[in-house]
This record gives structure tokens, C-alpha cells and sequence, in this order.
């Protein structure tokens, strides 16, 4: 093990299975599935009522702080998990260098309710909605100068915050991390999912033959990183060690996943970078139930293991799809079965010989547990894995770069579209969108959002002209956005209570998740590397910008297209800025501007209208080389 390991040392875990590790832990072993009723709402017109909702009859209920949970559910899943964590990592709020936290929707259960009334009442008022604050405010445990960050990244979200924690461990630019997802079930999401048909009628079966869709969950979880040498200096035993990660892209289609898997077959390739697939004693699959993503992720994982794949399962039949949550629960759930040396049955199967895998039967759960691989994918076709070792038992130490190894990195000149009102809170306009191009866009990605950010994608690369962009596979994107999809959320809802929820278009639903932008860039630009959403306020600019660097010195791209998008709602308007930085000049074309090492970056960008006028800045010739980014 090197010194700058990465090491879990606390778990916390909020879940219909059970609130507290222990309860959850013993939840999951259960041959009993977690799905009833809801209580929490009444979708109008559809069908399906089931869910695996968090309410007294969990065990641990009446752990969470009552009067936060009556705020806000996704709150209150956060805090107990959190503090759950770092209870068992016996640290402090002093300690802690940085919270990460992934979700899909974040407090937009909270926010619906508010909405639909005031539609209800006649109030067409824009709420010019933001991405959650509450939940950041929740978990900076009491500190004003906490760094929070929010990866929005859908169903892999969960995965991407722990990824990031240990970049900045990796890197000594942390020593201790606290990194999670959170959800709370919302109705939006549950309409919307039954709209595009992706729900079951009462079970969730992964995996299953006669499989018909995906139940939704709810929750939080959370876990301490740190490096090996701060754990071993406090004398804190690890729980497990984090070997490796991996993030890809498949860059073809909103919601549909690439057939052959290779998108998976990436990431968890990246994630055991020397070490064999067949060393995995364990697979916590993404398993949602729904017939063509199961089939696509079994066909990844025969692709991958061959005639030898491990034992695997998926949560979900036993507790639900909780979204953004879901692969941070999972996470805690693979470090508690290294430490019970136990697997997780696989609830809901009936038939394994459609899909020819390993699956774990609730009879045969013992195991030797060295090494495992957690895999999340989500909407855009964003794969993520991470593979976790038992303390000390691989034998393989993590590679990290030292400073000296790492590539100089080179950045380019930022590129523009906006459909915003001329002139304004700019002393210069900047060359407008076409028209034509920009309704073409609209019509194609269904999102003014996503349109304006793959324009100036589209723009960046004209401007490049020569560039040689490296492969594919080497390309990858990240935006900052402190707006994200308000504008396509209250959208959908507004149609959803003007025709009801039986008859929302379901073409919309997809542009509800924050990083549809970014998914819909990475189509139209062909990036198959990471792919990434960030929010932290008015910081979520310099979080993009820090992020992308850590992609290129970890050796995860060769360009990143780095960005920031922002909306004051379709009256006011939509811009997005893209740079690039790259290992290589030539990638950038004729968009080369200078080293890294010569940029002065500012950190606040949030607002469609500062976004105008840092790009005016940032382009401005007279202007010297470290203030081009700024």
C-alpha cells in the first residue's frame, strides 16, 4: 500500500434495508424485498404506486433527526449518513478538508410541492430554479469555509464523488474526504419514469428473464477517505482500500445504453488497471431491471469476464433504484461485505440461463472477499466503476503519479453561444446564435440548455480548425453550472399538471437531469472519456476547471473541454462558455493559447450575464496571458 492510498475508514448509510450499517447491513442479507405503497404522493393517471420509501416501518426510523426530516427528507438522509461516517472514522468537522456529494434531482421533491401549488393556483411566475442548496447547507457541518461540492451526474453520481475524493487524496491536495450520494423519491422522477415505460408493475426483478422495469428507492450514503498515512498517523484500521476507477462515455444516445457494453467494458478495465478480472471476487452490479440496460450491462460483463465471471448482484431487487444515491449505498454495501467476508444475495431472479451469469443465491454468501468492483452507469451513457481492495491483501499498490510525471498541460481560447437578450449587462455584444442552428438543436436535443452548450462545442471546434484531437476515448468533458436544468424541470412540470401526469410528454423527462447538457456535448462532439457535471454555487466554473486538470494529471484524457452553462430561464435566456485544456498542443488547433502554469483562474462565475462577461474578458486580445482565464 503507498502512503497516499486512499482508504475508507467510516461508513454511513441511510436506506429502506435499514438506517444505520448495521440494520442495513443485516437488511440486505434478507430474502425480503423492501417495496410497498407510497404515502408521499398520488401521480394522477398512473398506473404503478410501488416504491421503497423510508418510513417508520424501516429499522433505524427513528434515528433521523425528526425536525430535519420534516423540512427536508434528502437533508435528513444526508446528515445521518454523514455523521454515521465519520462517527466510525472518529473524526471531526475540523478534520475534513472537502464534502462531495452526488445526486440526481436533489431537493426538488421539496421544490415540486411549492411548484404545483402555485401553478395550481394560476402563479406563472418563473422560479428560475437552482441546483439544491439546501442539501450543500446540510452537510458543510456548521462550517462557512467547507468546500461543498454536488456531482449531478444522474445514477452514477455516487460513484463520481468518491472518484473525486480520491483524486484529491491521490494527489495530497486532501487528507481526509468526506464523499456520498443522497436522494429522496420525488414525483417528477416517478411520473417521468412511468411515462418512458421504464417502471415494473410490482417487483423489481434485475437480471430476471421475465424482468419488466425499475422500482424506485430512496436514501444516503456516505463514506470517510483518507490516505493510508493520515489513517495509520491517527491510528484509524481501514475498512477497505479504493485500488482504482474508471469513467467512460458511450456519447450515442440519451437514455438507450450501447447494446455491446463497451462503455462498461472500459471502465471497469480503467478501474483494475493491472491487476486481472479474474482476481474480482465480487460484482455490485448497476442491475435496474429494465430489459435492455440489464441485457447491455450482461453483455459487458460475458465481454469483459468471459466464461468466468464472477459472482454478482444488483440492490435494486431488494431496495430500489434510489438515483443519485444509488451507487454510493451500493459503495457501503461492498465495503461491509470485505469486512463480513460475506456476498449479497441477488433478490428476484428466476432464470439464470438468459443471461448466462454468476448470480449469488441467498443460500451461498460466504466468501473470500479480496477484491471487488462497483459498478454505476446512468442517463447519456455515463459508466463509472471503482474497485475496492481488503486492507493490505492485493499486493498491488496504487500508481500514483508523482508531480514530476505528471503531463504539462496546456489550455485554449473559450468559445460562446447564448440566446440572450442583446446587450444586456454587457458593454459589447457577442455574436449572437444563428437562428436556424439554434431551432435545429432545440428540436434535436429537446432542451434549450443542451442546444446553447453543444453550439458552442460546435463553435470551439470550428475555431480550432487543425486541431488533432486525440481518440475518443481520450476526450472528456466537464461543465460547472449552478442553474443546471431548473428551466426543463419546471417545464416538465408545468406540462405535467396543465395536460396531467398520464399524458407529460416523456420526451421530456430525460432534460430533467442536470447533466443532460453535458450528455448531449458529448454526443455531438464524440468525447468517450469522462463525463462530468459539477455545482458549487457561484464556484462551479473553478470546481469544473480544478476537476479537469485532476482528469489530465491522472492520465484519465488527453483534452477535456472544460465549461460553464448557465440560465436565468427561457424569458431571460441560456449561455454556455467551452475551453479546452489538453496534454498536447496540437489538440487544441488554432485555439492554442499557453501553458496552465500561466493562468490566473478566478473563481466566481454564476450567472448567465457574468458568464457573458467573463467570456468578453477572456477573449479580449489586449488582455494578458494569465488574465485569459479569469
Amino acid at each position: 500500500m503507498s502512503s497516499r492510498t486512499p482508504v475508507i475508514t467510516g461508513v454511513g448509510v441511510v436506506s429502506s434495508a435499514g438506517i444505520g450499517a448495521e440494520r442495513f447491513w443485516t437488511g440486505i442479507q434478507s430474502p425480503e424485498d423492501r417495496f410497498r405503497e407510497i404515502s408521499l404522493f398520488s401521480p394522477t393517471g398512473i398506473p404503478n404506486r410501488i416504491a421503497s420509501e423510508i418510513g417508520p416501518w424501516v429499522p433505524g426510523f427513528e434515528t433521523l433527526d425528526k425536525e430535519l426530516l420534516s423540512e427536508s427528507r434528502i437533508c435528513a438522509f444526508a446528515a445521518a449518513a454523514q455523521k454515521e461516517a465519520m462517527a466510525q472514522a472518529n473524526c471531526n468537522a475540523s478534520d475534513v478538508d472537502q464534502v462531495l456529494v452526488g445526486t440526481t434531482v436533489g431537493d426538488i421533491a421539496s421544490l415540486e410541492v411549492e411548484i404545483r401549488a402555485r401553478k395550481s393556483n394560476g402563479i406563472d411566475i418563473p422560479m428560475q430554479l437552482k441546483v439544491d442548496q439546501s442539501l450543500q447547507r446540510a452537510i458543510s457541518l456548521s462550517r462557512d469555509n467547507l468546500p461543498v461540492q454536488m456531482f449531478l451526474t444522474a445514477c452514477s453520481a455516487g460513484n463520481l464523488a468518491v472518484i473525486r475524493a480520491c483524486q484529491l487524496v491521490e494527489s495530497g491536495l486532501a487528507e481526509l474526504v468526506v464523499a456520498g450520494g443522497a436522494e429522496e423519491l420525488s414525483q417528477m422522477a416517478f411520473v417521468g419514469f412511468a411515462r418512458m415505460r421504464g417502471m415494473a408493475a410490482q417487483k423489481c426483478r434485475p437480471f430476471s428473464e421475465d424482468r419488466d422495469g425499475m422500482l424506485l428507492g430512496e436514501g444516503a450514503a456516505f463514506v470517510v477517505i483518507e490516505s493510508a498515512e493520515h489513517a495509520a498517523a491517527r491510528g484509524i484500521k481501514p475498512l477497505a482500500e479504493i485500488l482504482g476507477y474508471g469513467m467512460t462515455c458511450d456519447a450515442k444516445h440519451p437514455t438507450a445504453p450501447d447494446s455491446e457494453g463497451e462503455g462498461i467494458v472500459r471502465a471497469m478495465r480503467s478501474a483494475l488497471g493491472s491487476l486481472s478480472s479474474t482476481q474480482v471476487d465480487y460484482v455490485c452490479a448497476h442491475g435496474t431491471g429494465t430489459p435492455q440496460n440489464d441485457a447491455a450491462e450482461a453483455e459487458g460483463y460475458t465481454n469483459f469476464f468471459g466464461s468466468k465471471c464472477p459472482p454478482l448482484s444488483s440492490l435494486k431487487g431488494t431496495i430500489g433504484h434510489s438515483l443519485g444515491a444509488a451507487s454510493a449505498i451500493e459503495l457501503v454495501a461492498c465495503v461491509l461485505g470485505i469486512q463480513n467476508q460475506k456476498l449479497i444475495p441477488q433478490l428476484g431472479v428466476k432464470d439464470q440461463t438468459m443471461l448466462n451469469l454468476n448470480f449469488v443465491s441467498g443460500s451461498e454468501t460466504n466468501c473470500k472477499i479480496d477484491l471487488v468492483l462497483n459498478n454505476a452507469f446512468a442517463f447519456f451513457g455515463n459508466n463509472t466503476s471503482i474497485a475496492l481492495g481488503r486492507p493490505q491483501q492485493r499486493g498491488v499498490p496504487r500508481v500514483i503519479r508523482s508531480k514530476s510525471e505528471q503531463p504539462k498541460i496546456y489550455y485554449a481560447t473559450a468559445s460562446i453561444a447564448f440566446d440572450y437578450p442583446l446587450n444586456q449587462g454587457s458593454d459589447e455584444c457577442l455574436p449572437e446564435l444563428d437562428r436556424d442552428r439554434l431551432q435545429f438543436l432545440v428540436r434535436r436535443f429537446r432542451s434549450k440548455r443542451a442546444a446553447i452548450v453543444v453550439a458552442a462545442i460546435e463553435r470551439w471546434l470550428e475555431n480550432a480548425e487543425k486541431a488533432v484531437l486525440p481518440d475518443p476515448q481520450r476526450r472528456g468533458i466537464v461543465l460547472g453550472t449552478e442553474t443546471g436544468a431548473g428551466a426543463d424541470i419546471e417545464l416538465f412540470l408545468t406540462e405535467s399538471l396543465e395536460k396531467g401526469d398520464a399524458l407529460v410528454n416523456p420526451g421530456l423527462f430525460p432534460w430533467t437531469v442536470h447533466n443532460a447538457a453535458v450528455g448531449a456535448a458529448a454526443i455531438a462532439a464524440d468525447c468517450r472519456g469522462p463525463n462530468i457535471v459539477v455545482s458549487s454555487g457561484t464556484f462551479s466554473y473553478s470546481s469544473a476547471f480544478q476537476q479537469s486538470l485532476a482528469l489530465l494529471e491522472a492520465g484519465c484524457a488527453d483534452l477535456v473541454f472544460c465549461g460553464v452553462y448557465e440560465s436565468d430561464g427561457d424569458s431571460d435566456g441560456t449561455v454556455a462558455s467551452i475551453t479546452a485544456l489538453a496534454t498536447r498542443p496540437e489538440f487544441l488547433g488554432r485555439n492554442y493559447a499557453g501553458s496552465v502554469e500561466q493562468l490566473t483562474l478566478e473563481a466566481a462565475i454564476g450567472s448567465a450575464e457574468s458568464v457573458i462577461n467573463w467570456a468578453n474578458k477572456f477573449n479580449k486580445s489586449e488582455l494578458r496571458t494569465e488574465e485569459r482565464i479569469s
